[in-house]
């Protein structure tokens, strides 16, 4: 449940810093009250297992490179306040300090707009959530090697590169793809731990490329043939306005897909277009996926355990309007009064 409390600022900052441990703020706005306005800079200077906090910003903040174990949260992709700056920033590689036993390993990217592609080689337990992720070049907005594993990419909207690429899995192991909304598609997979839930797929073409032995399920495939897989498991998926809406096909196998049924979003793009913010992918009352996943929930990203939140918001407490005295007498009482919210 959403929660709105009017707190001081004070009480805020205290709150959170107990809340997170070590923690780091970034903001590169102009009299700027973060500890660093350069998120590069601020990224090299943190401990192993510390936070980040990149403020909202009219200013890309660049690509970076991790090398130890950081939690990043961003403001959200569009967040829902008075200021609603994102947190934007370019691509972002994990490397590793091998001097300093250093990784990056189980690091964490939350709540930003991503303008470039996000690259790991060998880098293991990556969460990537809540982020409207989309390349400028010739690479997938996510790209990950056969070396690594445990990555979670999560209630993000994921664009495509000119190619028409999501996530370029590259055969990394114990990957979980769920409550996303892509318009591209997903390549290169041959591993048997690979789970693709809760996802909306957008795009006129297929939405999978070499994709074996995945468990794909709980997924609506809107436009977006479920095509380019094999050896796969598809249940309670459903299919529409594709340009083969067959499930299972080939060698897969599964049951209790919907084929060729309209999922009745409340909004939904028109024939050759794509994802926009003016879309409403939640389903109307009646739809025949309320539910009908596998797990008793929704299908499609607002299904499951982690219904996508559009926005981008990380689950913590931001200040959403603030009310400052603008009369101060000498050695007097500032009065600061802000609203907060924290997202679920």
């Amino acid at each position: 449940m959403n929660k709105t409390a009017t707190i001081s600022a004070l009480t805020f900052l205290l709150a959170t810093t107990v809340l997170w441990g070590a923690v780091i703020t970034v903001d590169n706005k102009i009299n700027s009250p973060g500890q660093y306005t350069d998120l590069q800079a601020a990224i090299d200077a943190a401990s192993d297992g510390d936070t980040i906090y990149v403020s909202g910003s009219e200013t890309n903040y660049g690509s970076i490179t991790l090398v130890k174990r950081l939690t990043l949260f961003g403001a959200g992709y569009k967040p829902d306040k008075e200021l609603p700056l994102s947190s934007k920033i370019g691509s972002i590689s994990f490397s590793e300090d091998a001097l300093n036993f250093l990784s990056s390993d189980g690091s964490k990217i939350i709540g930003f707009e991503i303008q470039g592609s996000i690259y790991a080689n060998g880098f293991d337990d990556i969460e990537i959530r809540r982020n409207y992720c989309y390349a400028s070049a010739d690479y997938a907005p996510i790209g990950l090697s056969p070396n690594s594993s445990g990555w979670i990419i999560e209630n993000n909207l994921i664009d495509r590169d000119r190619f028409g690429r999501s996530i370029n899995v590259g055969n990394a192991s114990s990957l979980i793809i769920n409550n996303n909304i892509f318009d591209g598609y997903i390549f290169s997979s041959n591993q048997p731990s690979v789970v693709i839930t809760n996802n909306i797929s957008l795009r006129d073409g297929d939405a999978f490329s070499s994709i074996s032995n995945a468990v794909i399920s709980n997924n609506i495939f809107y436009r977006a043939a479920p095509q380019g897989c094999s050896q796969s498991f598809f249940n309670n998926n459903l299919t529409y306005l594709t340009s083969n809406d067959a499930l299972p096909y080939g060698d897969n196998v599964g049951s209790g897909n919907l084929v060729g049924v309209d999922p009745q979003f409340v909004t939904f793009p028109p024939a050759g277009d794509l994802f926009s913010f003016d879309y409403d992918f939640h389903l109307q009352a009646g739809s025949p996926a309320i539910g009908a996943g596998t797990d008793g929930t929704d299908i499609g990203a607002y299904g499951g355990a982690s219904p996508i939140r559009i926005g981008g918001e990380p689950s913590l407490p931001q200040i959403k309007s603030m009310i400052i005295d603008n009369v101060l007498a000498p050695e007097g009482t500032m009065h600061i009064e802000a609203t907060a919210k924290k997202q679920d």
